[in-house]
């Protein structure tokens, strides 16, 4: 399917490109508006100016500002689809799919940034959001690759260390909203409890074991 809309001209269609930009507009207006909004009143308030830095409170003022800006940004494209003739439930769910997956994996990243995270732990934390959202190991590494792809260069990844780290990423914890899982529960005759125990340990072992390695080679520069 993938290369049948390359074929088809997908990637060259002008109008899917300003489609997509006007979206990605009002996504960025939507949180900044929610976030800017927040530090302003921090700002003026001078309500944070008493904590102590790192305490559990300083965190929960911290999250806050990214909170607010996912909400405001999931409430704009609501009512932007709700004018484009979508009804409420599909507006909101539409919504959720765009604004607010895309604009917590750019939140994620400007964590990285900000706190001076390991690069290469990116892609995996993004494979495992995937991941865990829809059960897809496929989508977890598509997921990854595509909203990585685009950063490479300012996080200074290769793209096969960033390929890998979403791999590892995609592949940990396989619970109940996985169609593997319940194939590897029917024909093992287990549990559901047990399977989640026994096959999501698994794969949580995997995953971390993945992932390490994928850790020492990049820092030997093999990646």
């Amino acid at each position: 399917m993938f290369l049948d809309k390359i074929n088809d001209g997908f990637w060259a269609c002008k109008h899917t490109w300003a489609k997509s930009a006007n979206n990605t507009k009002w996504c960025l207006i939507g949180c900044a508006t929610g976030e800017f909004a927040t530090l302003a009143y921090f700002s003026y308030s001078g309500i944070t100016s008493d904590l102590v830095l790192y305490s559990t409170v300083w965190y929960l003022f911290a999250a806050l500002p990214l909170i607010n800006g996912l909400i405001t940004s999931v409430i704009l494209e609501t009512i932007i689809l709700i004018r484009s003739n979508f009804d409420f439930a599909n507006a909101l769910k539409t919504a959720l799919g765009m604004s607010f997956i895309s604009m917590l994996m750019m939140e994620v990243a400007m964590m990285f940034t900000d706190y001076g995270l390991p690069q290469i732990l990116l892609p995996f934390v993004i494979g495992i959001i995937g991941n865990m959202i829809t059960g897809s190991t496929t989508v977890g590494v598509i997921t990854a690759a595509s909203l990585v792809a685009p950063m490479l260069t300012s996080l200074s990844l290769s793209p096969e260390a960033a390929m890998l780290s979403g791999a590892s990423g995609s592949v940990i914890i396989k619970y109940v909203n996985s169609s593997y899982f319940w194939v590897c529960t029917s024909l093992s005759k287990l549990s559901v409890p047990d399977a989640v125990f026994s096959y999501g340990g698994a794969t949580l072992f995997g995953g971390i074991v993945s992932f390490l390695t994928v850790c020492v080679m990049w820092a030997l520069g093999l990646v």
